[in-house]
């Protein structure tokens, strides 16, 4: 088969995964360097302070249906005359009260499995949770809310239940 470009997204998608119905793709995303942020390091080099300025990561998805139709394989000239535009990804996640380390699709694919912790900051390791987002209706319910790391979820086949690991 060909190349297709599925995303155009700056600085790159982390973790991505197919729906099983094999016409959505998730994946994660790390929020854009704030301005000042991106002036500092312009002005003063690249480095950080530990747990400042730190960006959160949230779950996109793109319809990769429209990357798979037959339109978008078509002949096309040098500039992209006749081309089906890259889809625009579909933000899943926001705010401010968490960020995604990882996620899992339910196998009939409505719903998916969030790892997330309160903090993008390293020291939150022990922040981790889980919760079910609802693909549709992007409600998000949690599910393992307690101290330690609770993550890596893993659906049963048939949908019913999440198995995961945990430090608790």
């Amino acid at each position: 088969g060909e190349v297709r470009q599925v995303t155009n997204v700056e600085e790159g998608v982390q973790q991505f995964r197919w729906a099983p119905d094999g016409m959505r793709i998730a994946f994660l995303r790390t929020d854009p360097q704030p301005d000042s942020v991106a002036q500092r390091n312009e002005q003063y080099g690249d480095f950080a302070i530990e747990d400042q300025y730190t960006r959160r990561t949230h779950l996109w998805m793109v319809d990769a249906a429209q990357v798979l139709a037959p339109s978008f394989t078509a002949e096309c000239d040098s500039v992209g005359a006749s081309c089906t535009a890259i889809p625009d990804p579909q933000r899943l996640t926001g705010g401010d009260s968490l960020t995604v380390t990882n996620f899992a699709w339910s196998p009939g694919g409505g719903r998916i499995a969030i790892e997330h912790k309160d903090s993008p900051a390293i020291t939150a390791w022990n922040t981790v949770d889980l919760s079910v987002l609802d693909v549709n209706t992007q409600v998000l319910t949690p599910l393992v809310t307690r101290p330690g790391r609770d993550g890596t979820p893993v659906w049963s086949p048939d949908g019913t239940s999440i198995f995961f690991e945990t430090s608790g």
